[in-house]
């Protein structure tokens, strides 16, 4: 099972937080009141880049030791405070940036996966947090999707009866890019990179966490590991791959008295969520409608969302000192 977060209080495939116990700060660095979160990008790879340039002035520089374009070989070089970092580095030596931050006091953001460790390291981390009071987060930018959000609002608050199933789809056709992978190579690399998301979106939009998923089919059609696969857990079918040649994004789910539908990302020139009324003993649904559309706004809200755990953070510290 792919520790995805809660990754230090509970191993599930949810993103929320793990924190610490809210002591008092007493790393190796000063208490201070968070103003203004000062964020530092470990790698310099695409995911870094990336949130490097949507960071802005709030990022302080990127660490990396294989790239002469970051403004950091290691983490000593860094002179300013820094409150959380973004990790997008390979899965290899993530647990060691890990660990080193939290004994810093610094939070972190680590890209999706989750680095997989046996149960010491998991424990090293758990303690770290909780001495420290800081947290670990892992990055699932899709819960900030407008649709999505607007999804798990209506299956929260709908009264559309009894839940029977959930079919969900997201491919892509990046077959020949992913070759370049090394990670994405490997048998799992289109669980942990696609699958993860829809996974961790059963949490979020349904509050359930699937401990036990099937692998009911897989295809190896352009690529060493999977470029196809099926997966099933509970009432919950997942369709993911690398060899649909028009990015494609699906949930539906249906309940007794309805069901909800949502196509598209909001990056991919929009998406459309349904909400449908049965017709008993049958006919076509009354419909509800909605349509986002804009530029991507998942990133910079997920960095907000982070941002504001570390001032609540900061609060709750100062309360307790």
């Amino acid at each position: 099972k792919q520790k995805t977060a809660y990754e230090i209080s509970t191993r599930d495939w949810s993103s929320d937080v793990c924190s610490s116990d809210l002591k008092s700060r007493t790393a190796n660095r000063l208490f201070r009141r968070v103003v203004i979160v000062n964020w530092l990008v470990i790698g310099n790879g695409t995911q870094g880049k990336k949130r490097r340039k949507i960071l802005g002035d709030s990022c302080v520089g990127v660490v990396d030791p294989y790239d002469f374009n970051a403004e950091y070989s290691s983490i000593e070089q860094v002179k300013e405070v820094i409150d959380v970092a973004a990790i997008c580095t390979s899965q290899n030596i993530k647990f060691e940036y890990l660990r080193e931050l939290i004994s810093k006091g610094v939070s972190c953001l680590v890209e999706k996966p989750f680095p997989n460790m046996d149960d010491d390291s998991y424990s090293t981390l758990e303690s770290l947090c909780k001495k420290y009071n800081s947290f670990i987060y892992t990055a699932f930018n899709h819960r900030f999707e407008p649709g999505i959000v607007k999804f798990a609002e209506v299956a929260a608050n709908y009264k559309l009866g009894d839940f029977y199933f959930c079919n969900m789809r997201y491919g892509n056709g990046t077959a020949i890019d992913v070759s370049n992978s090394v990670w994405k190579l490997r048998d799992e690399g289109l669980l942990l990179d696609l699958g993860s998301h829809l996974i961790d979106l059963v949490n979020f939009i349904f509050g359930e966490n699937l401990e036990q998923i099937y692998l009911d089919e897989s295809l190896s059609l352009e690529i060493k590991g999977f470029d196809y696969a099926r997966l099933s857990s509970k009432n919950f079918y997942i369709e993911i791959g690398y060899v649909f040649w028009k990015s494609d994004f699906f949930i539906e789910a249906y309940y007794s008295k309805g069901s909800i539908h949502i196509e598209g990302l909001q990056k991919w020139g929009g998406s459309k969520l349904t909400i449908r009324s049965r017709k008993l003993p049958s006919g076509v649904p009354d419909e509800e409608v909605f349509f986002f559309k804009g530029p991507d706004p998942t990133w910079n809200s997920e960095h907000r969302f982070v941002e504001k755990l570390i001032e609540e953070n900061a609060v709750r510290s100062e309360e307790h000192t």
